[in-house]
């Protein structure tokens, strides 16, 4: 039993990885069933009010981000005051933040909405984040806390048990009430979180404000949300464009693209992340970047496999899911097809991009962020002034942007360590064109839609099978993987 038990805790990373993949697809699951019983425009109203969400996450400062990072080591230098305190300051400074944006979310709701007969279902949903966004910091704060002290195993089956009961109960209520029923999953899940987390984290909780404590928080916490912030810029600029040139029900339509994205990006992400801690050992014990480029080079051959084939099935799968599941929403499967290919490219990059943390790149990390944002604003406008107001032509600024974004990482990645990157462009893009182009040839030259897939999988399988025998892309870091401490 003591054998099982060490063997879980070594395989924490796994487990939480394994747990975030599984809730990702019931989210999936939910977001297809919700589209069935949801009219595009009061879906609409639904992703403008979690726009809002978005952002005011940003209204603590950083300093659940400087809790995340400090707690931890206060608890290992066994300063059990100091930790109290970091605790308390955190727990009470975040409850005053977010009570506050409640309070004020009611007054304006009041005061302006209201008295200008603004529709009910925007002054009920604001209200309905705002308190969601309480409960989730809270939710947050209490997976930190009880992260940081070994509970990443806890932590997975908390994720999975909150998403299992949230997503039913949404179910059922989204067929009881409707828009008004999509904001009882996303306020659902952070009370179960709360109640699982509740005496890992809570317990002797006082709430109390130490000004030094909190004062090193603000300015130490607020760097760490620079790159977080980008990424929601980055997740939201084809939103805003969409707000902006079209209309709320067509920002509905949109969520189709943005559910694929989100299916589509959360592969490479959980291979990448597992991945990323091999190449961080590889690493820290060879101290060479020689031998981190070559893990990286072996693992995104995988990587671009993975990604390639899961943009293959969802073009196939995709417009007969759609108009089985959700056919009032089939005007947003064409953007969809458009934008997962971009986010393929992107995918393909991301363990390379892993290597701007492992050596600490930070600032090329955030300035390539900023340029992606700054690509996607441009593109996803640009594209809407010239081609028409289409969904379809801002899933193209986005792909675009996203695939720039792809290969922009290579390039600084070799002016930086003064490499050649055809290597690196080749491991991470070569599975994708081996096997996302044929594919594209066969979907629309074949008339017969199962006969092309057949086609496109046997494509994929030939792909495998040479990856897997090192046929193409030949790649050898047995040395780099059994090299111990001291060895050359």
């Amino acid at each position: 039993m003591q054998r099982i038990r060490d063997k879980l805790k070594n395989a924490d990373y796994i487990i939480v990885t394994l747990s975030t993949v599984i809730c990702a697809l019931l989210s999936f699951v939910y977001s297809v069933y919700s589209k069935k019983y949801i009219d595009p425009y009061d879906y609409g109203i639904f992703s403008t009010c979690m726009l809002l969400e978005n952002y005011l996450v940003y209204a603590q400062f950083g300093v659940l981000s400087a809790f995340n990072r400090d707690y931890p080591q206060v608890i290992g230098a066994g300063d059990k005051e100091k930790a109290e305190k970091l605790r308390n300051t955190t727990i009470t400074y975040l409850w005053l933040i977010y009570g506050i944006i409640i309070a004020a979310t009611i007054l304006i709701i009041l005061g302006i909405f209201v008295p200008r007969g603004i529709d009910n279902r925007y002054a009920i949903g604001y209200i309905g984040i705002s308190i969601v966004l309480f409960a989730e910091t809270t939710a947050n704060f209490c997976m930190y806390a009880t992260r940081i002290r070994g509970g990443y195993n806890y932590s997975a089956v908390v994720e999975l048990v909150r998403s299992l009961i949230s997503i039913a109960l949404g179910l059922i209520f989204i067929r009881l009430w409707g828009f008004y029923g999509l904001f009882v999953r996303v306020l659902i899940a952070p009370l179960i979180s709360v109640l699982m987390y509740r005496t890992r984290s809570l317990d002797g909780l006082k709430l109390s404000l130490d000004k030094p404590v909190l004062t090193y928080a603000v300015v130490t916490g607020l760097p760490l949300m620079v790159s977080s912030f980008i990424y929601t810029i980055m997740g939201s600029i084809d939103k805003f464009v969409i707000l902006g040139f079209m209309d709320t029900r067509t920002l509905g339509i949109y969520s189709v693209p943005q559910m694929c994205f989100t299916a589509m990006v959360i592969i490479p992400q959980q291979i990448s992340q597992i991945f990323y801690y091999k190449s961080s050992e590889i690493y820290g014990r060879t101290k060479s970047e020689k031998s981190l480029f070559n893990v990286c080079g072996h693992y995104s051959k995988l990587l671009s496999f993975c990604s390639a084939a899961s943009v293959v099935v969802a073009f196939y799968v995709l417009p007969i899911f759609v108009k089985f599941f959700m056919p009032k929403y089939s005007d947003g499967v064409n953007a969809s097809e458009v934008l997962i290919i971009g986010v393929s490219i992107y995918g393909a990059s991301m363990l390379y991009g892993n290597i701007y943390s492992i050596l600490k790149w930070n600032k090329e990390l955030i300035w390539t962020s900023v340029v992606l944002c700054i690509f996607n604003g441009i593109f996803s406008t640009g594209m809407v002034m010239i081609n028409g107001r289409d969904i379809i032509n801002v899933a193209l600024g986005t792909s675009i942007s996203y695939a720039l974004y792809g290969i922009i990482i290579f390039v600084v990645l070799g002016l930086k360590a003064k490499i050649n990157v055809v290597k690196p462009l080749l491991y991470s893009f070569l599975p994708q064109v081996l096997i996302i182009l044929p594919a594209l040839i066969f979907y629309f030259a074949i008339p017969n839609i199962y006969a092309a897939f057949v086609l496109s999988f046997i494509i994929i399988l030939i792909v495998l099978i040479l990856i897997r025998k090192n046929v193409i892309l030949k790649t050898n870091i047995d040395n780099d993987l059994v090299k111990k401490d001291g060895e050359s």
